[in-house]
């Protein structure tokens, strides 16, 4: 992966003419109805078959648990797009707020026991990945144009984040090779895919097509137990 953009760069881009046309992509490719719910149920799911990152703890010590309602995180998402209803986050990273909030989640993300930093530019390739793969299994790609200026803006917000992605084929096959090597059941793993497909049924389900092969495989095993 690439060094981390600088702030010089940032503001840079911030400032930039293209930088609403990237937004409006952005948007685009979080807003169609479920892409949101099932690529955030492909983010947690693609972490909890990977025992590298479930032994990866915050300072409290404890599992996860507090995303599976995934409210705290689509309320991010929200924010960093510029989709939130509040006008006090409108912009997205043009917005010093937002980009305040994106860079302190970052520093609280790097103060984990254990943490590495080829776990923050997976995990930040997972989520900038997580609405084209699922979208792709919708039958509903992104053209050309927004897909490039989707990923321009998302591998900013990313950077901002302490995460470095180059191209969103690269990042694709970072992911790939990632869970081809780690993925793997865990007593961990299978008790948050419990307790996330009781809650989330559909979008596990609307998810799993759209896993890296490693994980998908995990999952699959998991969910037949489940049945």
């Amino acid at each position: 992966m690439t060094a981390k953009v600088s702030n010089q760069q940032l503001s840079c881009y911030i400032g930039s003419a293209g930088y609403h046309n990237d937004l409006e992509a952005a948007r685009l490719a979080w807003s169609v109805p479920t892409v949101l719910e099932t690529a955030g149920a492909l983010v947690f799911l693609t972490y909890l078959s990977l025992p590298v990152l479930l032994a990866v703890r915050p300072p409290s010590g404890t599992l996860a648990r507090s995303v599976l309602d995934g409210e705290r995180e689509r309320t991010f998402l929200l924010r960093v797009l510029g989709l939130d209803n509040d006008a006090a986050w409108s912009g997205g990273i043009q917005n010093a707020r937002t980009r305040h909030l994106v860079t302190s989640m970052g520093r609280y993300h790097s103060r984990f026991r254990g943490i590495r930093p080829e776990y923050l530019d997976f995990i930040a390739a997972t989520i900038a990945l997580s609405p084209l793969r699922v979208r792709a299994q919708l039958g509903s790609c992104l053209p050309a144009a927004d897909r490039t200026g989707y990923w321009r803006y998302i591998s900013q917000v990313l950077s901002a984040f302490g995460a470095c992605l180059e191209t969103e084929k690269s990042a694709s096959l970072f992911c790939d090779a990632f869970t081809s090597e780690h993925a793997q059941r865990s007593a961990d793993g299978q008790e948050l895919f419990l307790s996330l497909d009781q809650r989330h049924p559909r979008y596990v389900r609307l998810a799993i097509p759209s896993l890296f092969d490693a994980s998908r495989f995990v999952v699959g095993s998991l969910l037949e137990d489940a049945a």
